[in-house]
């Protein structure tokens, strides 16, 4: 009984579910490593969306429809969030993008009223070249046309749709390629014209061991045993479950929800494992944890 107990915890206290659309992307970022993704690409489809709404039942949370990929190369993404929108009508749902792709008028119009809460945009850069040296192609125009073009379409069909400015990840030693305060005021006062009011900062990390910027912590146990990650579901386009977005290339494979329940997932084998060699702090076999700063946020 107690077991069964600890299992519907698993699955009933998720304060974000992490929905992978695609793991495609056509950036080449310098901090991403994507050159060590060696999974099958794909899309998840509308068919294993809804049986992953499924196997979650009701829920009231964040959603990221969106993982290790450009979320805007699924041509399906606004049909995606209206069912998120209509399964989940009190979740938050969000996309994090480039906005590196082109978009007809009525691929945007469909995005802006199909129940999409926000989309984070990723802009590392203060002008052409900044942009190209940060994420590998020069799409700086086509972002910024991008933006307008999103923003007016919010004001002109009524949309409660946010767009937020994603800057540049803070670190002691990796700045911004080509920052100058002047240039960034310069887009800050831009992007602000446009109706943008929100703008984020992350710290870089090691994307589980896929860089290199930190220096792997060694004692304390993560929170994906105990705290925040433990309350995150990450499901991937082929309806895996992995234990974070750090395993960027799903080395940790803890299920999948075509094959189980969730219930079955957290009963298994390779779930206790998992947890267990964490709690212990003997988790060599995992080098994505070994090689990541861990998160020990409550």
């Amino acid at each position: 009984m107690l077991a069964e107990t600890n299992i519907r915890l698993e699955i009933d206290h998720y304060e974000e579910i992490r929905i992978e659309n695609t793991n495609h992307c056509g950036y080449k970022c310098f901090f991403c490593p994507r050159e060590e993704l060696t999974r099958d690409r794909g899309f998840m489809s509308i068919e294993d969306l809804a049986l992953v709404l499924d196997r979650v039942g009701e829920y009231k949370g964040k959603v990221d429809l969106h993982g290790f990929g450009e979320p805007l190369l699924d041509r399906s993404l606004a049909q995606k969030a209206s069912l998120i929108k209509k399964v989940w009508p009190e979740a938050k749902s969000r996309i994090i993008s480039t906005l590196g792709v082109p978009l007809k008028d009525n691929a945007i119009d469909e995005i802006v009223t199909s129940g999409l809460g926000t989309i984070e945009v990723s802009f590392y850069g203060v002008d052409e070249a900044s942009y190209k040296e940060s994420h590998g192609v020069n799409k700086f125009e086509r972002v910024k046309e991008n933006i307008q073009r999103i923003m007016a379409r919010v004001r002109a069909l009524g949309s409660s749709m946010e767009l937020v400015i994603r800057e540049f990840p803070t670190h002691d030693d990796i700045t911004q390629p080509g920052y100058t305060k002047s240039k960034k005021e310069e887009l800050a006062t831009w992007l602000q014209e446009q109706g943008v009011k929100v703008f984020r900062q992350n710290v870089i990390h090691n994307y589980g061991g896929g860089r290199a910027y930190n220096k792997p912590e060694t004692k304390g146990v993560c929170s994906v045993v105990w705290g925040f990650r433990k309350r995150i579901l990450q499901v991937t386009w082929d309806l895996d479950i992995i234990p974070c977005c750090f395993d960027s290339n799903s080395t940790v494979i803890f299920g999948n929800l075509r094959k189980q329940q969730l219930s079955e997932v957290f009963a298994g084998e390779k779930y206790i494992d998992f947890i267990e060699a964490h709690k212990k702090n003997e988790i060599s076999q995992y080098d994505v944890c070994v090689k990541c700063e861990r998160c020990f946020k409550p």
